[in-house]
Formats: structure tokens, sequence, C-alpha cells
């Protein structure tokens, strides 16, 4: 993987602990942050899908 393409995968280190904290601590989870973190994961697999000129 490209240093620039990893670079970018780091956006999800939130969403990933949010997501730690309720499934291991049981923090609640709001429709809000959920909503949160499935427009990170968009916005991370956008940026690293290969474009037309690859």
């Amino acid at each position: 993987m490209e240093a620039g393409k990893a670079s970018i995968s780091v956006m999800a280190v939130p969403a990933v602990g949010v997501l730690s904290g309720v499934l291991v601590l049981h923090e609640p989870m709001s429709v809000s942050i959920a909503f949160g973190m499935l427009l990170i994961f968009a916005g991370v697999i956008t940026v690293l899908r290969p474009g037309p000129h690859s």
C-alpha cells in the first residue's frame, strides 16, 4: 500500500475507537454517532477506491 493511501486510512481511527467503546465498554450508540461513523467509512472507501485513470 502506498504511503498516501495508508495515511488516508488513519481517518478511520476515531470511528474504530467509538466502535470499540460500544462493543467492549458498552458505551451508548446514538443514531447521530452511527451516521457519523458511516460517513467516515464512506469517505475512506471513496478516497482509497481506484479512480478512472488508475
